[in-house]
């Protein structure tokens, strides 16, 4: 709130967050188009506020460079080694010299570092959790990609099945401009969740030819992510 005598004038300074995702993948800034929304009132009359809108006509241009970062992320399918051997995809990070040649980029990009304070941040951690070799019988699961909070939950007898991996980056938890839903598919094995795939399309038929065979549907909505294009370029 801010107070004026009539007649007077006084500076103030608005700060408001832009879009997480605004400018993204851009190396140059880019124009965000706004308007200032207030309310205005008489100490005097005590009448009702009236809003208004600055400019009344038109908006107001700024220029934004978002030096958010970004971590590519790459999805690779595992063949069983064995009759009957777990099997089905896995997600990684494109810069892990491990990685090296290995699978195709998935069609996002996660965040590479937390938005906001662990308190009380805007996002959740997103990590791998892998097939345990040593479980007794558990044969059949494979990768799944779990957000920190469902970590925090998972039962002692499903912690056992398999091992923490790699943390593959963050998700924000809201939507805003410039992101999209990151679609959690889900394989079953019984009751059990056996694999997971995580991609920007919700459509089944346009999942990979390894998920037509059946057993896959729609888990959930794990955060919401920076698309990325995997068409292929022309050459």
């Amino acid at each position: 709130t801010i107070e004026i005598v009539d007649g007077a004038r006084k500076m103030a300074r608005l700060e408001a967050p832009a879009p997480l995702g605004l400018g993204a993948k851009s190396v140059k800034p880019v124009d965000y188009r706004f308007v200032v929304s207030y309310d205005l009132s008489s100490l005097v009359t005590k009448q009702a506020p009236e809003s208004h809108v600055f400019p009344e006509t038109d908006t107001l241009t700024t220029s934004i460079k978002n030096e958010i970062a970004l971590s590519a992320i790459g999805r690779d399918y595992v063949a069983a080694e064995t009759q009957g051997g777990p099997e089905g995809w896995r997600f990684f990070k494109v810069d892990n010299p491990d990685n090296a040649e290995t699978g195709k980029n998935a069609d996002f990009f996660l965040f590479t570092d937390a938005l906001g304070t662990k308190a009380k941040g805007p996002s959740e951690e997103l990590v791998n959790y892998r097939p345990d070799p040593n479980a007794a019988n558990e044969r059949g699961l494979f990768y799944l990609t779990l957000r920190g909070s469902e970590i925090e939950t998972l039962s002692k007898a499903d912690a056992k099945k398999r091992e923490r991996g790699t943390r593959l980056g963050f998700v924000a938890t809201a939507a805003s401009d410039g992101l999209v839903p990151l679609y959690r598919w889900v394989r079953l094995d019984g009751d059990r969740a056996a694999n997971h795939f995580l991609t920007v399309t919700n459509d089944p038929s346009k999942l990979p030819r390894q998920m037509q065979r059946g057993g896959w549907k729609l888990d959930t909505i794990v955060g919401y992510v920076v698309a990325r294009d995997t068409t292929p370029k022309p050459r």
